[in-house]
């Protein structure tokens, strides 16, 4: 049971007046497959629900476990609405939530117990890859990957110090590999705060931080971004850079970068220049000129499950193979972006080796003479405690390419 409510009857009695929206959102995502994200604040803002914390919950757990569920039941999983009900309320049910009915709940707990929940917590061919890449490492994150995210805040130090954003929140504690990591252990409407309003505060994983950190931006420095997205790590190296310098911050999605501009006029950021990727024109404009380049790409998201519990029902492998091909391409056009003797960072949110460490190794054996391997990191959701991310970060070498 989440730790965000006072007891068990008081969830069980919101989960009650919630399960109609619950049903809904299940709906939108699995029948008509819309995002988790927008599938729950289309419900929220339809219904002006109040006491949101048991929908999210619920629908989050449910995706988690949504084979499991079905084989529970001894059933192929279906998304009809009848049956979206049947798996709720046998979600219910193991979760001593809905009453229970004598031989057939038992009989339903027996069959769960039985079960490798482990395994099927993803889809059957991409429990098998993770697996072959990376055996009991992989059963490990992914049982981590259960269990809901952790509310984990990045402190803009351009606004604030860490030690006097924690006063402003009751209960808090530090990440130590995570210098400027908020780890908030309240349940709060983080965006209607104060904290986050003043733009004291962005929404970021330490793991995500940590990645970040490793390009080792410097104030000064010209730096690209060059898969920006809505810019959470472009915004944090703007505070380690102190604002000094400039950030071009790239992305093929102009919605995306109009809410980076959002996002940095909050955080006071004023160093960022966010610029539409309309063709590769725009790519080899920019060659030979960063210090630094972030290469943040597209990528299966195997890494941060947690919370977006939907991917891992979308992802296919041949969404997968695409993936990759696209990551090879990124990093075969992208890199010549950063100068002689400066540094790429490539970082993915995925558990996958096939994204990390054997796409660093494919491209260097085809760029030996170009680019070295200065340093490669993983952050494991069972072993740090987060999300899980791959960071390699490589060297331009002088009077190549």
């Amino acid at each position: 049971m989440k730790k965000a409510f006072a007891s068990h009857d008081e969830f069980k009695s919101l989960l009650s007046s919630a399960r109609p929206f619950v049903l809904q959102s299940l709906q939108a995502i699995l029948e008509k497959n819309i995002h988790c994200d927008k599938a729950l604040a289309a419900v929220f803002k339809q219904h002006k629900i109040k006491d949101k914390e048991p929908v999210v919950y619920a629908v989050h757990d449910i995706l988690r476990q949504w084979r499991f569920l079905w084989a529970c039941r001894g059933q192929e999983p279906a998304t009809n609405s009848a049956s979206l009900q049947n798996v709720l309320k046998t979600w219910e049910r193991l979760q001593g939530l809905a009453a229970k009915e004598g031989n057939e709940c038992a009989s339903l707990q027996n069959q769960a117990d039985s079960l490798d929940q482990v395994a099927l917590s993803v889809p059957a061919w991409l429990y098998d890859l993770g697996f072959a890449e990376s055996g009991e490492d992989w059963r490990n994150d992914l049982a981590a990957m259960n269990r809901p995210a952790e509310r984990v805040v990045r402190v803009n130090t351009l606004k604030i110090d860490r030690s006097h954003c924690a006063e402003y929140f009751s209960r808090s504690s530090i990440i130590p590999w995570a210098p400027h990591a908020l780890w908030l252990h309240d349940p709060i409407d983080l965006y209607a705060t104060k904290a986050f309003r003043q733009g004291w505060v962005e929404v970021q994983d330490p793991a995500s931080q940590a990645v970040t950190a490793l390009l080792q931006v410097e104030p000064g420095q010209r730096v690209v971004d060059a898969c920006a997205g809505a810019g959470g790590k472009s915004l944090y190296l703007a505070a380690l850079m102190q604002n000094k310098g400039r950030i071009i911050a790239l992305d093929p999605s102009v919605p995306r970068l109009a809410e980076l501009r959002r996002r940095a006029r909050r955080a006071g950021v004023f160093i960022i220049e966010a610029r539409p990727i309309e063709s590769m024109k725009t790519i080899k404009r920019l060659y030979d000129s960063a210090d630094r380049l972030l290469l943040d790409v597209p990528c299966s998201g195997t890494g941060v499950l947690r919370r977006n519990p939907d991917l891992r029902w979308r992802l296919t492998p041949a969404m997968l193979d695409q993936l990759i091909a696209q990551q090879q391409q990124i990093l075969h056009h992208y890199s010549r972006m950063v100068k002689p003797d400066g540094l790429i960072l490539y970082t993915t949110c995925s558990l996958l080796k096939a994204e990390g460490e054997a796409q660093i190794s494919r491209f260097l054996e085809s760029h030996a003479d170009a680019f070295s391997l200065l340093k490669e990191k993983r952050y494991s959701p069972s072993l740090d405690g987060f999300d899980g991310f791959y960071a390699a970060v490589l060297k331009r070498e002088v009077g190549c390419l």
